[in-house]
Order: C-alpha cells, then sequence, then structure tokens
C-alpha cells in the first residue's frame, strides 16, 4: 500500500516544520494501517512531500514512487499495464525503466494527454520543477483516490482524505456530498467530499494549474466511447474476451508471494480463479490459491457444491473459512473502524474483514476478486429496445418471448416495458433514471443505445469497492485487485452489441461461452445467485438492542428523504423480515456514519 500527502505554498514557503508534517502524517496513517510503514520527505522549491510506503505486503521503498527528469518531478503510485505500447510510442526507450520513469519520459512528450495512453492503475502529482505548475490525476476508472484542499494559499493534495484532516473542520458538513451519497446509491465520485472545502479529483480527471488557479480537466470518459465493435462470428466476441481477460489477470498476479482468489460459487470470482490457474500451468510464476467462505449452519448461504467441483478441476486445494457467526453489525458499535466518508459496505465489514485476514494467514499478498462481474457482464433487457429502434422487430419479439417465459409475465408486457416503451421515455427508461440527478440524467441522454446507457448506469455502481481496497486491506496488510474492473475490458465490453451480455434472458452470455472449458458445468449453468440474509437477521437479532437507539434518532430526516415516522416505519419492517425500501442498507450505513461522526466530535473535545 501506498500513500502520499503534498504541500504546495503559493509565492514564499511557510514556516511549517518539516519535521512536524513528518510526524502528522505518521500518527494519522498508524490509524488506517498498523503494521510498518517506511516515510520519506522530499522537498523542491515550494513543494513538500511525505510518502508512505508499507511493508506489508510487499517492501517497498518510498522513493520508488518518486521520478525525476530534468524538467518534472513525479510523485505516487503507477502501475502500467500497456508498457509495450508504451515502449513503442516512446520508440523503444524505458524498457528498463520502472512504471514512474517510463511515464514521466512519456509525460514529457505528450503533457497532459499522456494519461489518455496508460492502461493501468494511478494517483500522482506531475510537477514542473521551473513554474511550479503541477497535474494531480487518478486513473481512468478511479481506482486508486486523490483529494485536495485550498488552505490560506496553500493547496494540499494527498492520497487519502485522512491525510488531510489537519487542515479541515470535520463539523463543517457538506451537505452537497450527502445528497449526492443518495442519489448515487453511496457511490460518489464527483468532486464533493462530506466536508467543506475539502475536494475529490474525479476518476478519469486531472487537477492542474495551467492558468494560474485551480481548475478540472476531464481526459477519459466512458460514454465518450460512441463506435460499436462488431465482428463476424461470436467465437470472434468469446476468444477477444477471454484474451482481455486472462491479460487482466496476468496484470493482477503477484510474482513474488501467493496471491489468494477470493472465491464463491459465482461466475465471476470462481472465472478469475480459473484464468489464474490457466496461466500457472503456461508457466506463469505466480503461486494461486482460493479462499472462500463457508456455511454450516446458514446451508442457503453455502455454496461449496460449486466451489469444489472447480477446485477438484484444477486439482487445488480447499482453504474454508466458516462465516456463520460473522454476522452484520456483529459488536455494535465497534463492528468496524471509523472513516472520512460513508460506506455501504461497513455493515458488512466482518465478513469482507474475516477472509481477507485469513488469506493473510494463509501467506498471501494479494487478493483478487470477482468485484464488478454483475455489472460489465450481465447486460440488461434494455437492449430489446435498441432491436426496436432498429427495426428488428422478429429479434426483439424472440427476446422478450424467451424473457417473459423466464419470468412468467405477459409477452405483450414485456414487450412494450422494454421494447417499445423505453423510445417514448417510458418503462424502462424510468427505472434508468429513477433517483438520479439531472447531470446524471443528461449523461444517459448523450449515450446512444440502451443497452450502453444501462451499462454505464451498473457501472457507476463499482465505485464502492474502495472501502475494501483502502480500509479493509490496509488494515489486514494486504492488497486487493479487480480484473473485471481492467479498462481494456470495460471499454470492449461497453462497445459490443447488448445481445453479446444479455441473450434471451441468459445473463453473462459472453463470460459462459468464452470460458466453457474452464470452469465446471456446474458453475456454467448456474442461474441463481447466493444471498446472505441469515447473517444480515442473526446480525439485526443479536445487535437490535444497541443498534436500534442509534438508528431511530434519525440524523438522516434532515436532508429530507424520508419523514421521522417513515424512518421508523421502515426500521420496523426491516427488523422483522418484511419487504422494506431498497435502499434500507444505504440509509442505516449514513445514519451509522453520522453517529460515529458525532461521536468524534465529542472526543475531539473532550481532548
Amino acid at each position: 500500500m501506498i500513500w502520499f500527502l503534498c504541500k504546495i505554498a503559493h509565492g514564499d514557503k511557510d514556516g511549517e516544520s518539516i519535521t512536524g508534517m513528518h510526524a502528522r502524517f505518521k500518527e494519522h496513517l498508524s490509524e488506517h494501517h498498523p503494521y510498518q510503514v517506511e516515510i520519506e520527505v522530499m522537498t523542491e522549491s515550494n513543494l513538500t512531500c511525505v510518502i508512505g510506503a508499507s511493508k506489508e505486503p510487499r517492501i517497498l521503498s518510498p522513493m520508488k514512487l518518486v521520478a525525476h527528469s530534468n524538467r518534472f518531478l513525479f510523485i505516487g503510485d503507477m502501475r502500467i499495464d500497456n508498457r509495450a505500447e508504451i515502449s513503442a510510442l516512446l520508440d523503444g526507450i524505458g524498457d528498463q525503466l520502472s512504471d514512474p520513469e517510463m511515464f514521466l519520459i512519456l509525460y514529457e512528450r505528450y503533457a497532459g494527454e499522456a494519461f489518455s495512453h496508460i492502461v493501468g492503475e494511478f494517483t500522482c502529482v506531475i510537477w514542473e520543477k521551473d513554474t511550479s505548475r503541477f497535474h494531480a490525476t487518478r486513473d481512468h476508472l478511479g481506482m486508486r483516490t486523490l483529494f485536495w484542499i485550498e488552505n490560506q494559499g496553500t493547496t494540499w493534495i494527498a492520497s487519502d482524505i485522512f491525510l488531510l484532516q489537519d487542515q479541515f473542520s470535520m463539523e463543517q458538513i457538506n451537505d452537497n456530498y450527502f445528497h449526492s451519497f443518495y442519489m448515487e446509491n453511496g457511490c460518489v465520485d464527483s468532486v464533493v467530499t462530506p466536508y467543506q472545502g475539502v475536494n475529490r479529483v474525479p476518476s478519469g480527471h486531472l487537477l492542474g494549474n495551467d492558468g494560474g488557479s485551480l481548475a478540472l480537466f476531464q481526459y477519459w470518459d466512458l460514454t465518450d466511447l460512441r463506435g460499436e465493435i462488431h465482428y463476424s462470428s461470436n467465437t470472434d466476441y468469446q476468444e477477444q474476451f477471454r484474451e482481455l481477460f486472462m491479460q487482466a489477470v496476468e496484470n493482477r498476479l503477484s510474482t513474488q508471494g501467493t496471491t489468494a482468489v477470493l472465491m464463491s460459487g459465482g461466475l465471476d470470482s470462481t472465472s478469475v480463479f480459473a484464468l489464474s490457474k490457466r496461466l500457472e500451468m503456461q508457466g506463469h510464476p505466480a503461486q494461486t490459491i482460493a479462499i472462500s467462505g463457508v456455511f454450516n449452519e446458514f446451508s442457503e448461504c453455502d455454496e461449496r457444491s460449486y466451489i469444489r467441483p472447480l477446485l477438484n478441476k484444477y486439482n487445488a486445494a480447499t482453504n474454508e473459512f466458516p462465516c456463520d457467526g460473522l454476522t452484520v453489525f456483529k459488536e455494535f458499535p465497534d463492528d468496524s473502524p471509523w472513516t472520512f466518508e460513508p460506506h455501504v459496505p461497513a455493515t458488512s465489514y466482518g465478513f469482507t474483514s474475516g477472509l481477507l485476514g485469513y488469506a493473510k494467514e494463509l501467506g498471501a499478498s494479494r487478493v483478487l476478486t470477482g468485484c464488478a462481474g454483475d455489472h460489465v457482464l450481465t447486460g440488461t433487457p434494455g437492449m430489446i429496445a435498441d432491436l426496436v429502434g432498429n427495426l428488428s422487430i422478429m429479434q426483439a419479439a424472440s427476446h422478450a418471448r424467451r424473457f417473459a417465459e423466464m419470468t412468467r409475465g405477459s409477452v405483450f408486457q414485456t414487450m412494450w416495458t422494454y421494447g417499445i416503451a423505453p423510445l417514448l421515455g417510458r418503462g424502462f427508461y424510468k427505472e434508468l433514471i429513477a433517483d438520479r440527478d439531472e447531470a446524471f440524467i443528461r449523461k444517459l441522454g448523450r449515450i446512444p443505445t440502451f443497452a450502453k446507457k444501462d451499462f454505464y448506469r451498473q457501472w457507476s455502481g463499482t465505485r464502492n469497492r474502495v472501502y475494501m481496497d483502502r480500509v479493509i486491506a490496509p488494515l489486514q496488510g494486504i492488497e486487493v485487485q479487480h480484473p473485471l474492473m481492467d479498462r481494456r475490458l470495460v471499454e470492449f465490453l461497453y462497445q459490443i452489441p447488448g445481445e453479446k451480455l444479455w441473450n434471451h434472458g441468459s445473463r453473462k452470455e459472453i463470460l459462459r461461452l468464452a470460458l466453457h472449458a474452464d470452469l465446471p458445468e456446474e458453475i456454467l449453468t448456474r442461474t441463481n445467485k447466493t444471498v446472505h440474509l441469515p447473517l444480515t437477521y442473526r446480525g439485526l437479532t443479536v445487535s437490535w438492542p444497541k443498534l436500534y437507539p442509534v438508528l431511530s434518532v434519525g440524523r438522516i430526516i434532515r436532508f429530507g428523504w424520508i419523514s421521522k415516522k417513515e424512518w421508523l416505519h421502515e426500521l420496523a419492517k426491516w427488523r422483522q423480515g418484511f419487504e422494506c425500501r431498497e435502499n434500507i442498507f444505504l440509509l442505516v450505513a449514513l445514519e451509522i456514519w453520522l453517529y460515529r461522526l458525532e461521536q468524534r466530535f465529542t472526543q475531539n473535545a473532550a481532548i
């Protein structure tokens, strides 16, 4: 894991002690990463940077995160997955260089456009030594985080909000953020944060001071990809998908230690494990193991009937972690650590933390997941409207008829809802824009097909994985990577015809066909999805005496989404297992976060 804090003093340097900046960085970091961290401080003109590199899960010197040229300085975290392409752009220069060093040469040639050429993950600051101009940026898909503050003539830029906490007041919260949190289902990727004056660099954006003042520039957006990819045969789609998926897995496997795959019995994580074993069989030096949560008491949650056939196929060891006791809100209110932003997955902290901790115990330095598979592979019945719009009526009717049979619905109603009504701004289209802000709706309006509109909507929900990556993983001293969130793979899936993902109601069609030789029949033909409702209701039963007094205060009422009476009614239905609001976990997570924020105020006042 890597963290950094950059301070840019405009005009004359201020008199702050570098020693003091180092000490605060170390103090704040120790709360979020209890393992040994090597910290270095560097200065360049009116720029001061503190860089921390964890020795768990890998030994890395902070100065490996810095690259110099005559004109520029690079500070940050970068992994380049398309080094061969970048080397070709640079006429063969850079083969022996680190990723930051290679990028800096690219930046000298292309300036801010250099980021568009990179496939990989990064968060960094590029400093021009002679002019004090800088660019601070995140990767295209926002896999790494980046924040900034302007405070009394100084710009602060950090990889994480907690490193900036000395520069803002937690009591000055930003209501605009919470409305975004609600409208975006907990997946905020705009400039706002929970605190006034603290700003996020959104994914695919660059923050710079080229014009003398700070400004954001968007260098990439998925919706800018206008064309479609068309091949002559279904086999071509499947082969290209498998190649990109294999490449994404390979780029994320550790070559210096064990990689664990967090594997359920679903298609996505089992596919990641299968491809990692295929790579081993082809000579890749990775050592891959599978980590699976299993249930002895809650048999409806257990997926060993899918997991074990795959392990047998690759003659792999069984690593099963009992999860019956990892209920939601276990040991509330001490069930999860404080974070500077609310996170919906915090409600299941114990479950995820337990699995990552088990991977660490087995010697893994990195964990791969199937995260985002449901978002980028599932597809959408909205493609029926695209077929109708293209006057492919017979094809549209065929898809609608089969989907109606699967859902036990009316063919006419299915055709209307998904095929005709969306073209009139009704039916399925209303589902796409429900509870969304105007900016999101305008963006959907610029996307040409309903399949792409829904892909983008689903993709926007992947940002919840930041909680696993930047909160749980550092506490366990392990790295987490998500192969299905590879930019090349995401762009490919966005641009292929909708029926390659969703075909006559069959979801993840391209994955099932492309990996038919890699997965056992039990997984390939699986259509249901395991849910962990028993963990929720057991957790509520045990924790309710402590949980309800916190939730019933209704701190979220101030935002106007729900009345106090409605909130208490929803809590009662939720506790009793009745149908309630779809976003109940979002509201609960936010109510708990606001409660913990109050506790921070109380603790700080007592000091």
